[in-house]
Order: C-alpha cells, then sequence, then structure tokens
C-alpha cells in the first residue's frame, strides 16, 4: 500500500467522522444518552454534563 493510498483512506475516513458526527451526537442527545456529573464535581467538570457518552 502507498503513502498516497495511506493518505485518501485517511481523509476519507476523517472527512466522513467529521459529516456524520453531529448528526450522531443529536441522535444521541435525544436519546437522554448522557453522562451524569456528581455534585461533587469540579465546575469544570459540571460544565460537561449532557454530554453524550461514547
Amino acid at each position: 500500500m502507498s503513502i498516497f493510498q495511506m493518505s485518501l483512506y485517511f481523509v476519507l475516513s476523517l472527512s466522513i467522522v467529521l459529516v456524520t458526527m453531529p448528526f450522531l451526537i443529536q441522535y444521541l442527545k435525544k436519546l437522554s444518552f448522557k453522562q451524569t456529573v456528581s455534585e461533587y464535581a469540579l465546575e469544570d467538570d459540571k460544565k460537561k454534563a449532557g454530554t453524550p457518552i461514547m
């Protein structure tokens, strides 16, 4: 496999992920697939509340 082919596959896979990920995140939020944050967590961690877990 040449460097050109590997680069092409990398760019193709990256573009697929960048296009589909926002839709997947919205879908997971709709399903309430969220991360819970402890009340004792740091303030920076509390900002992440509601983020879909993967």
